[in-house]
């Protein structure tokens, strides 16, 4: 008898268990539901416009739940105006499980204006899911009409290198982007895969780029600081007053030659000098 009841109880604790742990499990489920956005930023092009997205991660068979949005532009230096320069598909927004993706309609006009921010926020939700970290965004409407437009995008930049032709070629992903305040100049970020932008002034009348000697390009090879100079092709020197000037295209493309790369860490090393051909995607 006493054998039988130590099996009972036994089993009715591997069944009370089992019954604590389903429990605990559906309500450990339901404490994932969590709603936010699925990035702290989104460029919208003035012309096609595009989506911010929001996402509600959960189970499946989790209800929907109502978020409420909020815009502001307090603390952007060049703000979007709601109405004026773009308009909010909706500030109701019903997430299932899943992303959900809400359209930013710009202004699109003819005028040069620069690229506007605005902040947008979950301030609530109907059925007060957690919120992620990334409850807020910052919204960049990019302006179409900037003067240097053809030359603002993504490059792949071919370094033909003079130190050891063929052998120490290089290869960089370079973007360009607006510089505030300065419609003939952008940044150039990548340089030599650098982690620092440059600065580059555009003379679209004489398809003309100009980089002023002495930018750091960021730590490039792993080196430290990489200084940007017009060089030597036999890598006996570099000029710390002469610029570097190169061609634009109306295509996009690029050209800049005696670019050089130098190591500042390592006494003002010159790494190597270049021919570069800049190609827009």
């Amino acid at each position: 008898m006493k054998n039988y009841i130590i099996k009972l109880s036994l089993v009715l604790s591997v069944v009370l268990l089992f019954a604590a742990c389903e429990q605990e499990r559906i309500m450990f489920d339901t404490s994932l539901a969590v709603v936010g956005f699925q990035s702290d930023a989104f460029d919208i092009p003035e012309a096609e416009g595009d989506s911010i997205i929001l996402y509600l991660g959960a189970t499946s068979g989790t209800a929907p739940t109502e978020v409420t949005l909020e815009v502001s532009t307090e603390g952007h230096a060049n703000p979007a105006i709601e109405g004026e320069d773009y308009t909010i598909e909706s500030k109701q927004v019903t997430l299932e499980v899943g992303v959900t993706k809400v359209a930013i309609i710009p202004v699109d006009n003819d005028i040069f204006t620069g690229d506007k921010t605005f902040t947008v926020t979950i301030v609530s939700n109907s059925k007060d899911y957690e919120q992620a970290v990334q409850r807020s965004a910052v919204v960049t409407i990019k302006d179409d009409e900037h003067p240097l437009n053809q030359w603002i995008g993504t490059y792949d930049v071919f370094a033909a290198s003079y130190g050891s032709p063929g052998a120490w070629d290089e290869n960089w992903v370079v973007t360009t982007s607006p510089v505030a305040g300065n419609p003939d100049q952008l940044q150039l970020l990548g340089v030599g895969g650098g982690d620092q932008p440059i600065i580059a002034t555009f003379d679209p009348e004489e398809m003309t780029i100009t980089i002023a000697p002495g930018q750091n390009a960021g730590n490039a090879y792993g080196y430290g600081p990489t200084i940007v100079y017009w060089g030597e092709t036999d890598l006996s020197g570099f000029d710390e007053e002469e610029p570097l000037v190169g061609d634009i295209e109306a295509d996009g493309s690029m050209s800049v030659d005696r670019w050089t790369m130098v190591l500042q860490d390592y006494g003002n090393y010159i790494w190597d000098c270049f021919n570069t051909t800049w190609t827009k995607r």
